[in-house]
């Protein structure tokens, strides 16, 4: 680099103090009259003394800063000591010392006095002295100093640009290792996609997110979060969304769609994008359809045998409607949307017989939500929320009508800070806002929306599969609501494992299901075993056929007719001779024994269905029955029909728990951060996450 004339030192564009320093390298090109450069990937040299250093993304900084050139031309900044630094030496523990020692009282108050200077001068939250990451951040410093002694911190800390760039490449390496290991999971088709959509409230941009549910060859059950990028379509129709789709999912290995089961809601975006694929809907937005339908009434009207529906349904709330003395019972309507409208469900039917001492007045019910949600509402603009929280340790909730259990969580909210509430109202002389709620109307609700929301909360578990359990919870709901005893019954029980209960209770689970839904399934499962039971075949190689005996002959004259004996005479000859026999007539009388039947064996399906397994060994994961070695050796090709199944979530809940994620990165302090980095920073945390669960 000594040679000036064919080379030279460009300075870099970074504000890094050694930047000042250092540059990049480059071959001077003489071209005619006109010298170019050519700049020298991967190395940095020192406009000074020229010397040349190897420099990529993963590389730190520490050694530029290090040179001597970068300490002669700012010694001014590193001869002056840090005000909040010490300068005394840590002494060195012995390599044997391993119990922790309890730290002087004065030296504990320094440290607190340093963190509350750090988190009132850079206004960080007072929840970030109890992070996880910080606690192992300084052990680890902690730990340092104790084996090296004193260390500049600044040898230690890298800086925000080789921080972003090691972000960036971790990334890229992770992301190479899911494609690995989603390699095979994707050969036997246990791989399902829940892509959604979501804006950043800040900057306004519309991002693209999906994460991936997968078995492994292990039978473990697996989530991730595989990317959250913006969405850069011209639109949000059907064909820009699987394009879109397409160009993400070619970074993790997916190539082909059809390789991947898909899940997502009921949006007309992705249900004509999925049309060819055959999705599953999310069953939780099924539910929270329902509690749409039964407490806001806004359903869209269709045609006028709709409109007529929803006006016969909205008289009835109006009118004084009075059951008979035994029982009331209280309908709701199916409603069935046409598959091309947007957000589109059926509603199932509800029916729940209340006695006549009950006291549901559907009018009365609506006006204690509306009131509910108003209070809350209030409360949040003003202090209340926090004077009560501070008394009872919970906050009010706000209810969304897109937010899956937010009305139960609102309504639990108020009932628990009833009595608070009305004190502090009446302090501020604003009680007018509880004078339309009642408590035993609020009991009443919650009673209703309970089991919903124990089952939206079951079925939205990210830990172990949950499309098995859409037929428990669906079954489980219908038989709660027979009756207004079953309906307290379940709320009096522990909750915890009510839906294995259920199972155990049941000494066929299959007669929960109707006729048809059994037939359809086994015609299903059944079709999937002979589909792979083809594939298999197709994939095992023929074993090639043995070479051709040739015939030898006495004869020499009939030499050249070897080649045209086959390989098995005997068979040929005996086949000849028959042939023979047939055409001349044959006066031997052949016998013909009567076939006798065979009963067909039972297939792999019949002989599951025929398994008894206790009630206590049934466990949350079901993948703990299918991973056994003897359970796939008696079912090999059921087991991978259950690997295929159970790899479908029954909901889209991961994608929203990925946005939920997003909303926190993106905050009004990081408004800078480039949606790039968003998808690698939540990436990341997600495959940190799979590795410390494995």
């Amino acid at each position: 680099m000594t040679d000036k004339q064919h080379y030279c030192v460009i300075a870099g564009e970074s504000s890094d103090k050694f930047w000042k320093v250092f540059g990049y390298p480059n071959f001077i090109v003489k071209e005619g009259d006109i010298n170019t450069t050519r700049r020298i990937p991967n190395f940095l040299s020192c406009k000074k003394c020229f010397k040349t250093f190897k420099y990529s993304r993963m590389s730190g900084t520490a050694q530029f800063n290090n040179h001597i050139c970068v300490k002669n031309a700012l010694v001014f900044e590193s001869s002056s000591p840090s005000p909040t630094r010490t300068n005394c030496k840590q002494q060195t523990l012995p390599s044997a010392f391993t119990a922790s020692r309890k730290l002087p009282t004065t030296e504990v108050e320094k440290v607190n006095s340093y963190m509350v200077n750090w988190i009132g001068g850079d206004l960080r939250p007072f929840s970030i002295v109890e992070d996880d990451g910080l606690k192992d951040l300084a052990q680890l410093l902690i730990n340092l100093g104790s084996s090296h002694g004193s260390v500049d911190i600044d040898e230690v800390f890298c800086r925000e640009r080789t921080i972003s760039r090691r972000i960036f490449a971790i990334a890229d390496i992770a992301r190479s290792n899911v494609a690995t290991m989603l390699s095979e999971p994707l050969m036997m088709k246990s791989v399902t996609i829940c892509p959604d959509m979501w804006t950043d409230k800040f900057r306004n941009i519309l991002y693209l997110g999906a994460t991936v549910t997968f078995v492994d060859s292990d039978y473990s059950y697996h989530q991730l979060e595989l990317f959250c990028r913006p969405y850069t379509q011209a639109d949000k129709s059907s064909s820009s969304t699987i394009l879109a789709l397409k160009e993400e999912l070619k970074d993790f290995g997916i190539h082909d769609l059809t390789e991947v089961q898909w899940i997502s809601d009921r949006g007309s975006n992705f249900m004509g994008a999925f049309r060819e694929y055959n999705p599953i809907y999310c069953f939780a937005h099924r539910l929270n359809n329902i509690l749409k339908e039964l407490f806001h009434q806004n359903i869209r009207k269709k045609d006028a045998s709709q409109n007529q529906t929803t006006t016969e349904r909205n008289e009835i709330y109006e009118s004084n409607y009075k059951p008979t003395s035994t029982q009331r019972t209280a309908v709701e309507k199916i409603d069935e949307y046409s598959t091309e409208s947007e957000d589109e469900d059926s509603v199932i039917v509800i029916m729940v017989q209340l006695p006549s001492s009950a006291s549901l007045k559907p009018r009365k019910l609506l006006t204690t939500i509306d009131e509910c949600k108003k209070l809350v509402k209030y409360a949040k603009k003003t202090t209340i929320n926090s004077e009560v929280r501070e008394k009872t340790g919970k906050s009010l909730k706000q209810s969304v009508i897109v937010r899956w259990l937010s009305l139960y969580e609102c309504l639990e909210s108020v009932n628990h800070n009833y009595e608070e509430l009305k004190s502090v109202l009446m302090k501020r002389r604003q009680q007018h806002w509880m004078k339309n709620i009642d408590q035993r109307s609020i009991h009443e609700l919650l009673l209703i929306l309970k089991p919903f929301k124990h089952m939206l909360t079951i079925i939205q578990g990210g830990q172990y599969p949950t499309l098995y359990m859409v037929l428990l919870c669906a079954m489980k709901l219908k038989k709660t609501f027979q009756s207004y005893k079953s309906l307290i019954e379940f709320n009096q029980q522990e909750n915890e494992n009510v839906i294995f209960q259920y199972v155990e209770e049941d000494d066929e689970p299959l007669a929960l299901c109707s006729q048809h839904e059994k037939e359809q399934c086994f015609i299903y499962i059944r079709e999937e075993m002979h589909r792979l039971q083809q594939q298999l075949n197709d994939d095992q190689l023929e074993e090639p056929e043995p070479p051709s005996k040739r015939i030898k002959v006495v004869n020499p004259l009939f030499k050249d007719l070897e080649d045209s004996f086959v390989s098995n005479p005997s068979t040929d000859i005996s086949q000849a001779l028959d042939d023979f026999q047939s055409s001349q007539g044959s006066c031997e009388f052949i016998y013909h024994a009567p076939q006798i039947y065979q009963p067909r064996p039972p297939d792999e399906l019949q002989r599951y269905l025929q398994l008894s397994i206790p009630g206590e060994e049934i466990d949350r994961d079901p993948m703990k029955f299918w991973s056994n070695i003897e359970t796939r050796r008696n079912f090999p090709l059921l087991s991978i029909v259950a690997r295929r199944i159970h790899a479908i979530p029954a909901t889209s809940a991961s994608v929203e728990r990925l946005f939920s994620s997003a909303g926190l990165t993106v905050t009004q302090r990081r408004t800078r951060l480039s949606p790039s980095q968003i998808d690698n920073i939540l990436f990341i945390r997600s495959y940190e996450k799979f590795n410390n669960k494995k």
